[in-house]
């Protein structure tokens, strides 16, 4: 044993390289800084050896126990350590959340009340931001500071000026932004129609948006409506956007910026300097639309990740915006998975379910290694999943239905393609890729292909499709 764990200690020491950029859920994730890495490893070990957990960012919850046996030890340490330097996890025990099976948005836990410290509502013009005396909006995003829980009561809240937090958070001390628990806060723009933005051109606003420095910051459910430019625009890192609802924005629902980009300069602001480490989860995204501006429909995406690094969007259900579903563009390293993804393209927008790219230059050095995995995309314009010119890719364990171009369209040979189902497309598949569904027969049959069915593209029982697609089991 002394001899594992000194192994074991040396091992973490030396991973300069630890932060992990494929969590898919919070198994593992021990200190809940939305990253799993030999920080989370180290945690583990030493509370399986009985040490003093206090002040060490250790969270009580059953996360730690990441091969659910029901222990947490150094086995669970080690695997995460194991999947934190990006070994292969095929034929491990750690095991995957029941709820993991669900594809797109889940219903998210709201903080408990008492941990509110700030308050708005509507009609709020106090100064003490208190649950008997709220704030305004405006003042009541001024104010919160590292540990606050603002909470946002409910009704419609006219939003003529881009909401902006007025600091950062901490791993210790996130902010957390959140409606009042059982309630909705509406943050609602004046961009209705494309001629509000003729009207008033100079006037666009975010609905919120986090600034380069703000860090360590929670969105958590709201509803963000009409804004002229996107309904959430990060650009900050190591921040979450959880169980909101962005629609009917002028740009795209939620945006992830992470540093200018040039289209004859591919390593411009690489590594990028912000925009990086976020996590966009359990989100609706849709009827976002630019139809009838500049683009005509070519901007707006239900998530737009339009650089920046290390990002994770899962578990959002994206629809029926005017460009593309889910857009990791000029980012690099970024994790899409468990999302429900359909009905994408208005006007001019490419109408794609998830776009994986955007760089053409063969020495690019953004627009790299997105994974995609464990998505359903369905009924789009145009392909499920298309590689944009993306480079080194992952796609594995996705479901591809009814797109009007193909299932999933990835032309380059530097990409690992496996075990995906592409079925009753226009064209199932162009490029490479093995122990997939079209390397079988073109179509199959799913016990039901209603949206509405909780067996949903699942393949018939007993077929030879059943260790392919969105449900197939697989580790992290």
């Amino acid at each position: 044993m002394k001899i594992f764990l000194y192994i074991f200690a040396v091992i973490i020491v030396c991973s300069l390289n630890a932060n992990s950029v494929g969590a898919i859920s919070n198994k593992g994730d021990v200190n809940q800084d939305l990253q799993i890495s030999a920080t989370d490893a180290m945690l583990i070990l030493r509370n399986s050896l009985g040490l003093d957990m206090s002040n060490t960012g250790w969270i009580d919850d059953n996360s730690s126990d990441v091969n659910c046996d029901g222990n947490s030890n150094s086995a669970d340490a080690m695997l995460v350590l194991r999947y934190s330097v990006g070994l292969d996890m095929n034929a491990t025990e750690w095991c995957i959340n029941s709820n993991m099976e669900v594809i797109g948005a889940r219903p998210i836990e709201a903080t408990p009340l008492n941990e509110g410290t700030l308050f708005a509502s509507t009609t709020g013009n106090g100064n003490n931001c208190s649950e008997n005396d709220p704030c305004s909006v405006n003042v009541a995003f001024s104010k919160v500071v590292a540990g606050d829980v603002l909470f946002l009561r409910g009704g419609t809240y006219n939003v003529s000026s881009t909401l902006i937090p007025g600091s950062s958070g901490t791993t210790q001390k996130p902010i957390i932004i959140e409606s009042y628990p059982g309630e909705i806060a509406i943050l609602e723009g004046a961009y209705d129609e494309p001629e509000d933005v003729s009207n008033n051109p100079g006037g666009r606003t975010d609905g919120i948006k986090l600034i380069s420095s703000n860090e360590y910051i929670r969105i958590r459910n709201i509803e963000i409506k009409h804004m002229g430019w996107s309904g959430i625009n990060v650009y900050g890192n190591n921040n979450l956007i959880e169980g909101c609802h962005t629609h009917n924005n002028m740009m795209s629902g939620i945006t992830i910026y992470g540093g200018q980009w040039h289209e004859d300069e591919p390593d411009y602001q690489i590594p990028y300097p912000h925009g990086n480490n976020n996590v966009i989860k359990d989100n609706i995204s849709n009827a976002n639309s630019d139809v009838g501006l500049s683009a005509n429909g070519g901007n707006s995406d239900g998530i737009a990740i339009s650089s920046g690094g290390n990002n994770i969007i899962i578990h959002n259900t994206v629809y029926a915006n005017s460009d593309d579903g889910i857009d990791t563009w000029r980012s690099n390293d970024t994790y899409v998975a468990y999302n429900l993804v359909y009905d994408q393209g208005r006007g001019d927008g490419d109408g794609n379910g998830i776009k994986t790219g955007g760089n053409l230059s063969s020495t690019a050095t953004n627009g790299l290694r997105a994974i995609a995995e464990h998505n359903i995309s369905y009924g789009n314009r145009r392909s499920g999943i298309d590689y944009n010119s993306g480079k080194h890719l992952i796609y594995k364990y996705n479901t591809t239905f009814d797109n009007g171009f193909r299932g999933i369209n990835a032309l380059n040979d530097d990409s690992i393609i496996q075990y995906n189902i592409a079925s009753n497309n226009a064209h199932q598949y162009s490029g490479l890729g093995t122990n997939n569904s079209w390397n079988i027969q073109p179509n199959i049959s799913f016990i039901s292909t209603d949206p509405n069915s909780t067996d949903f593209l699942r393949p018939i029982a007993g077929s030879q499709f059943e260790d392919k697609g969105v449900y197939a089991s697989s580790t992290p």
